[in-house]
């Protein structure tokens, strides 16, 4: 009966001290899983606000090309000779393409920002999870 309760007693102890580990294991990992959730809405609001800039820069520009177009072709029709029309038509190309590639150049920093910034979050997490893997060895 003695050696029962000490099996009793070492099994007992055992399963508290393994319970106790897989609780705060599962703890620790519904805790991770919501700073990872955490980490991709923050990753998402900031890809939105990217978007969001460059759809509103795009239409502005759109918009200002289509207005400057229609002053041109007036200019245009209201030239006194050919030589004068295509003067007016070449500096428009040469503005237009010049504004174009400055709008282009702009996007794709909002574009290179918004990547870099939208990653930040998620690496934080990824190098998070490593340092505790590399501990954990």
């Amino acid at each position: 009966m003695e050696n029962f309760e000490k099996v009793k007693k070492a099994s007992t102890a055992a399963f508290k001290g393994n319970f106790e580990k897989i609780s705060a294991a599962v703890n620790e990992a519904a805790v991770a899983g919501q700073a990872n959730l955490e980490a991709a809405g923050a990753s998402s609001e900031i890809i939105a606000k990217g978007l969001t800039e460059v759809g509103t820069l795009a239409g502005a520009y759109s918009k200002a090309a289509f207005e400057n177009s229609v002053e041109v072709s007036k200019a245009v029709l209201a030239a006194k000779t050919p030589v004068e029309a295509l003067e007016i038509q070449t500096n428009f190309a040469k503005t237009a393409f010049e504004t174009w590639f400055a709008q282009a150049n702009k996007i794709a920093d909002i574009f290179t920002n918004t990547a870099t910034e939208a990653a930040k979050p998620v690496t934080a997490r990824a190098n998070e999870f490593f340092a505790k893997l590399q501990t954990a060895q």
